[in-house]
Order: structure tokens, then C-alpha cells, then sequence
């Protein structure tokens, strides 16, 4: 008798382990959690999914389940250890501009990341990147406040910095009141007869030699007599470039311009550039079209032709 009753027992067991024995739908094995499942199509429900045999099939192991254990993953892996998905959402950088872009995301998870200058004292600061790439550029010049063509907004001193050079020392006779840098050229006197630095006319007059040009930087008022020595201050003189110097009277070829396209109508239009390169895009998608609008006159009709765009 009790070798009976162990049979019987033995044999439930495992009808009730395998109660759902049967072959699980290929296509829809996945592996999650460090198990593979399946779906079994006699009585539409889940189970654990056996090792497959040498076809390839695996068979449902324990009871039903209420439902995929998968279903949380987006990504899961199938019987030929591909990747399928078992939902419709794939979370990721859904911007075509980002570095990190995905192509098979649809919904954006806002990880995006942009490269580029994030420097906003840069000539190419871009205001959308997220990560530095070191590609910032900035303004060259003159940083020395203490030279004519000192370049406020420079950042990046290029030694193009000029000075007046002369005697910077007011007791000296020849003190330059307009030198910006003393050259040691200072000369004194060795007594207090100064009348014999003088020059007069046949009258007793002193005559006095210098810049008769108000617009020179060594420009001399009391100057009667040019002397030819007029000194101008030297920079860029081009209102477009980025270093113009509106007090400059000489050009000496040292302005800058940021160069790009300037044209607003243009898909690469930057706002920053001075000088149109002749790089200017355009898109191939936005149809013009040629409207005639009819207006009327004392004299009657006439047509005014406009091209516009259509969005």
C-alpha cells in the first residue's frame, strides 16, 4: 500500500509542476532577470521558460504567471539572442544635432548632449552645447590700456599693441605730454636760463616750431611754424571689423572681421559675422512663389510682382 501511494505521489508532483508542459512560441522568448520566459499559446499565460532542446524549443517550467516579467525592460533579448521590444517606448536623445543622438528613441529622455564652446565671452559661443570641446575662439589684440590701439574687448593679447614713445617727464625740456611709454630720451637743463632755448624773430617774437594738425596725437597749438612732426594714432579705421578704432587716422591693416554668412533668409545665417564669406546655405525644401497683387489706380490696374516664400 505504500508503495502505491509513493507512486501516486510521484507522478502528481510532477503533473502539477509541468501542468502546462508544452512547446512555448518561439517569437515570444525573452530573457530578463537572469531568465528566459515564454508565452504559451494553449492556455495564454506566461511561464518560465526551459532550457531548449537540440531544436531549439524550450518548454513552460512552473505555473502560470500573471503576466510578461519582462514587460518593465524596454530592450529584452529573444531565443536567438537578439534584441526585441516589448513595449512601443524606446527612451533616448530624439535630437538629430546631438552628439548622442538615437535614432530608434521615441520618446526624449533629455540626455541629449551638444559639444561646443560654452564660453559666452567666445566669438563662437554656442549657447545650446552642454559639454566643452575646447573649439572656443576669441577676439586678438592689443590688452595694454596703456597703448593707442588698446582693444577693450580683446581677450588674447597678439603683441600688436603701439605706443608714443617720447619723454614722460613733465621737468624735462622736451616732455612729450602725449607719450604713452618713456624711451629715456629725456633732456634737462643745466641752468635756469631758458632764453637760450628760445628762437625769436627780428621783433624779440619767440617762434615756436611743432604740429599745427588738431587731429595729431603731438598736435602743438602755440605752433606757428610746421615742423612736419605731426604723429597720428595708427589702427583699423573699417567700422564693419570687430576692432575698430574710431579714433585711428592711419590704417595699419590690422582689422578683424568674423567671417560667415549674413544673409538672415540663409540656414547658416550667424548674426555675429562682419564679413559675408560666401558660405551662405540655403534649403531646397521652402518653395517660392511668385505672387502678383493687382492695385487700382486712377489710371487703372497694375500688377506688383513678389516673390515670397511659402511655409
Amino acid at each position: 500500500m505504500k508503495k502505491i501511494l509513493l507512486l501516486i505521489i510521484l507522478i502528481i508532483i510532477p503533473l502539477n509542476y509541468y501542468a502546462t508542459s508544452g512547446a512555448l512560441k518561439k517569437n515570444s522568448i525573452v530573457y530578463c532577470n537572469g531568465k528566459y520566459y515564454g508565452y504559451h499559446g494553449k492556455d495564454n499565460h506566461w511561464h518560465e521558460a526551459t532550457a531548449p532542446n537540440k531544436k531549439g524549443q524550450r518548454y513552460a517550467k512552473g505555473s502560470k504567471l500573471s503576466g510578461n516579467p519582462c514587460k518593465s525592460n524596454n530592450t529584452v533579448k529573444n531565443n536567438n539572442n537578439n534584441n526585441i521590444i516589448i513595449n512601443n517606448t524606446i527612451n533616448g536623445c530624439t535630437d538629430k544635432e546631438a552628439s548622442n543622438y538615437n535614432s530608434k528613441a521615441t520618446k526624449d529622455d533629455g540626455s541629449c548632449i551638444y559639444k561646443g564652446c560654452t564660453d559666452t565671452r567666445a566669438l563662437n559661443y554656442n549657447a545650446k552645447a552642454t559639454i566643452d570641446d575646447d573649439s572656443c575662439e576669441y577676439l586678438k589684440g592689443c590688452t595694454d590700456k596703456l597703448a593707442i590701439n588698446y582693444n577693450q574687448d580683446a581677450l588674447i593679447d597678439d603683441n600688436s599693441c603701439e605706443y608714443i614713445y617720447g619723454c614722460m617727464d613733465n621737468k624735462a625740456t622736451n616732455y612729450n605730454i602725449d607719450a604713452t611709454k618713456d624711451d629715456n630720451s629725456c633732456i634737462y637743463e643745466e641752468n635756469n636760463d631758458d632764453s637760450s632755448l628760445n628762437i625769436v624773430d627780428d621783433n624779440n617774437n619767440e617762434i615756436i616750431y611743432g604740429c599745427m594738425d588738431s587731429k595729431a596725437l603731438n598736435y602743438n597749438q602755440d605752433a606757428i611754424i610746421s615742423d612736419n612732426s605731426c604723429e597720428y594714432q595708427k589702427g583699423c579705421t573699417d567700422k564693419l571689423a570687430i576692432n575698430y578704432n574710431k579714433e585711428a587716422i592711419i590704417d595699419d591693416n590690422s582689422c578683424k572681421y568674423i567671417s560667415g554668412c549674413m544673409d538672415k533668409e540663409a540656414s547658416n545665417y550667424n548674426n555675429k559675422a562682419t564679413k559675408d564669406d560666401g558660405t551662405c546655405e540655403y534649403s531646397s525644401d521652402i518653395p517660392k512663389v511668385l505672387v502678383t497683387l493687382l492695385a487700382l489706380t486712377s489710371g487703372g490696374y497694375y500688377g506688383i510682382h513678389k516673390l515670397i516664400k511659402k511655409k
